[in-house]
């Protein structure tokens, strides 16, 4: 859960209200399109979402979150970078979990490397090798799905 954060836009249709964040959860559990949600302890709105787009920005009364599953299928390998099959351009990411988010919305993503020392995220297409040391990157891969 990200306190205090929403994720303005790219909604999946109506709104809905919900009385907890749990619930708004839960909804998002039940929707296949759903990648993230933001919901409003004040007015109890629950925006299912298809992306976070540009990572979501500060709002006292938002709780946020992503798809449950998604995070369970990725395992991560701290200290550790995946060289090569980069999917287009390095991003600037200031965390790890950032940089996560980032290889859930790209469909071709199978696997992450992140720099703590640069934020920089490359989102990669497969994994061919097991990997190397690096004591500045954590990086994750999809469970099942490593190529």
């Amino acid at each position: 859960m990200k306190e205090n954060w929403m994720y303005p836009g790219n909604d999946l249709g109506k709104a809905t209200t919900q009385t907890t964040y749990e619930k708004c959860r839960a909804e998002c559990s039940e929707d296949e399109q759903c990648k993230a949600f933001s919901w409003n302890r004040k007015t109890r709105i629950c925006s299912l979402k298809s992306t976070i787009g540009s990572g979501g920005e500060y709002d006292p009364n938002a709780q946020s979150g992503y798809r449950e599953e998604d995070d369970s299928e990725l395992v991560m390998k701290g200290n550790w970078i995946y060289p090569g099959n980069d999917l287009g351009e390095a991003t600037n990411q200031s965390t790890y979990a950032a940089c996560r988010i980032q290889c859930f919305k790209e469909e071709q993503c199978k696997a992450f490397s992140w720099n703590r020392k640069t934020d920089s995220c490359s989102l990669k297409s497969s994994i061919d090798s097991a990997g190397e040391y690096d004591p500045n990157a954590d990086s994750g891969h999809r469970g099942g799905k490593r190529e």
